[in-house]
């Protein structure tokens, strides 16, 4: 029913709020006014780049699908394409982004926010896996699969206080945002695995889009490495 539908997305909706604000919360918590001000401007700013990208794309998904939902066999494949196209903008960018998370903090920002560093890296990496899946939500989503997203979106941030326990008091705010890291990590899996399990996609469909833009990510990794270090 529509109300089963929408209770779920509701629920999805509050997860994700949870899970992009507890940890703002936290940061400034660990770090005070100061610390929090770093994490978030590092946090923005890491992300910027794949937020700009992915979700416009992935958002263009959904009225596609809508109108394929009696065609499965070309819904899997727009969802595939889909997937290899905003991976192949998203991954790159995200990686090249924590490698030059210095030059770029130091130009757009200033010495004084030298600190944001690491949190612009770390957040540029998560925020690129993130947006990598997001055809997969919506692909679930035009299936009727809402408690699946409730569900998925609420483990992810189980997986996010969980890690921030562990790490925030061993590294600070730096572990923060590792958790927030392995917590986007977490939710990638969940939407690979459910995919294939649910509906039919294969590992080695994902597979065969997504070696592009990996390939893209060693080669750039390399070239970086080489130049900047």
């Amino acid at each position: 029913s529509m109300w089963s539908f929408s209770k779920w997305l509701l629920i999805s909706g509050i997860g994700y709020f949870a899970a992009r604000k507890v940890d703002e919360i936290l940061a400034g918590r660990v770090g005070g006014a100061d610390g929090m001000g770093v994490y978030t401007v590092g946090a923005d700013i890491g992300q910027l780049p794949t937020a700009e990208i992915g979700p416009p794309i992935n958002r263009t998904l959904l009225p596609t699908l809508s109108t394929l939902h009696d065609e499965p066999e070309r819904m899997r494949s727009a969802v595939l394409k889909t997937v290899g196209v905003v991976s192949t903008l998203t991954l790159p960018l995200g990686v090249g982004m924590a490698f030059v998370a210095e030059p770029v903090a130091l130009l757009l920002l200033g010495e004084k926010w030298r600190a944001a560093i690491p949190f612009i890296a770390i957040f540029a990496i998560g925020g690129a896996i993130r947006v990598s899946v997001g055809a997969l939500s919506t692909y679930l989503m035009v299936l009727g699969d809402s408690k699946f997203l409730a569900h998925a979106t609420w483990i992810e941030f189980v997986a996010f206080l969980v890690a921030a326990a562990i790490l925030t008091p061993l590294y600070g705010l730096i572990g923060l945002a590792e958790a927030r890291l392995l917590s986007s990590c977490v939710n990638w899996l969940i939407f690979v695995i459910a995919a294939t399990r649910k509906n039919k996609i294969r590992y080695r469909d994902l597979g065969g889009v997504l070696w592009r833009p990996l390939l893209g990510i060693l080669a750039m990794a390399i070239v970086l490495s080489i130049f900047l270090f």
